[in-house]
């Protein structure tokens, strides 16, 4: 199936991407060659294959979350070695929100 001019322009629009013409008729490429593989893939059969939800999937596993025990902590010396700027035991970051 190739992919339509309007599609890549409305994909790059929903991006925020602005693309050269190289670009843009690199990714209609890349998104024709992707829906081809999904079209091969959705051709095969999965007659005789078990199916699973992904719930299922994930519910069936057990301890997938190692226990929460305490260890020994880093010390404060050594994170602080590479910190940009630090006061005692306290980094400082520049102020993000006015």
């Amino acid at each position: 199936m190739q992919i339509s001019k309007e599609t890549v322009e409305h994909i790059a629009h929903l991006a925020k991407l602005e693309l050269s013409q190289e670009e843009f008729s690199r990714a209609e490429q890349a998104l024709t060659d992707i829906i081809g593989h999904a079209e091969i893939l959705n051709s095969l059969s999965s007659k005789g294959s078990p199916t699973v939800s992904a719930n299922e999937f994930i519910c069936s596993r057990q301890n997938l979350l190692r226990l929460d025990t305490p260890g020994a902590s880093t010390p404060k010396e050594h994170l602080l070695e590479n910190a940009a700027s630090h006061d005692n035991d306290y980094f400082i970051v520049p102020k993000t929100v006015d």
